[in-house]
């Protein structure tokens, strides 16, 4: 039997003290879950992304329609993967009931306040180097242009910690229904008490992902362009996996319900 629906503007709970281990147990799991399908997932997932691929090519907006509309494709691709989780094979048709599920309101809100916190960090990273505040830089003990060099420092970090405080807005939202306005500090609070599994997520991801980065490079320089296609295709359906072992992880996290 299928669980209920979770109330709207409902708050799950952040779990704690999840074992370090638990962050290869998602990529695991989103590993058997690919396996199961690859082809099918591999033709859903290009169905469902490789129109924002094509918008963010749009010159002057693209790169902003996709960071806006990229949470609609994050949720479609997460329903299938729950639906997947519950017995339910993935097929073309699951894409266009999920699409009809979403919750565009919230959903839209969160891909303006991703479009607009990223257009903000990138303008304040490419801040110009000498600054005309002096008088204040220099009582702060900064040499003159050093004040742009702080700030740029500070839009880095902001750059590198936004994405990880919304990794599962998308999940908490369209899943467990969340307000977006819960979502956000929701999925940031998750990251404290469960550092190191979330650590050893991202690192296990990247050593997977470098030695894919190979044949890309061996076809560029060798100018080989099947090999490249070849690594591209590897790293999509790593992309794949990852992805879904985000759904893995936001179950652990977030104390969702066990599915079957």
């Amino acid at each position: 039997m299928s669980n209920p629906v979770p109330p709207l503007d409902n708050v799950p709970i952040v779990q704690r003290g999840i074992r370090a281990g638990a962050g290869s147990d998602w990529i695991e799991s989103g590993w058997q879950l690919f396996r199961a399908a690859p082809l099918r997932w591999s033709l859903i997932f290009a169905v469902v992304m490789l129109p924002l691929l094509a918008l963010s090519r749009i010159p002057m907006v693209g790169m902003h329609l996709a960071a806006l509309l990229g949470v609609l494709g994050s949720a479609v691709s997460m329903q299938l993967v729950d639906a997947a989780v519950k017995g339910e094979p993935p097929r073309a048709s699951g894409v266009v009931a999920a699409f009809k599920r979403l919750r565009f309101d919230h959903l839209l809100a969160l891909g303006i306040v991703n479009a607009l916190v990223t257009e903000a960090l990138g303008v304040a990273t490419s801040l110009p180097g000498p600054s005309p505040v002096t008088g204040e830089a220099a009582e702060a003990g900064l040499a003159p242009g050093e004040s742009f060099g702080v700030l740029r420092g500070l839009a880095v970090a902001c750059l590198v910690s936004f994405p990880v405080a919304m990794a599962f807005c998308v999940q908490l939202i369209q899943l467990d229904r969340c307000n977006v306005l819960r979502a956000i500090p929701l999925s940031a609070m998750a990251f404290l008490p469960n550092w190191a599994p979330l650590l050893v997520w991202l690192l296990q991801s990247l050593l997977i992902l470098l030695p894919l980065l190979i044949p890309i490079a061996v076809g560029f320089f060798v100018n080989t362009p099947a090999i490249m296609v070849l690594g591209i295709a590897l790293m999509f359906c790593w992309a794949m996996v990852m992805a879904m072992s985000s759904y893995f992880a936001w179950r652990d996290l977030f104390g969702a319900a066990p599915t079957g």
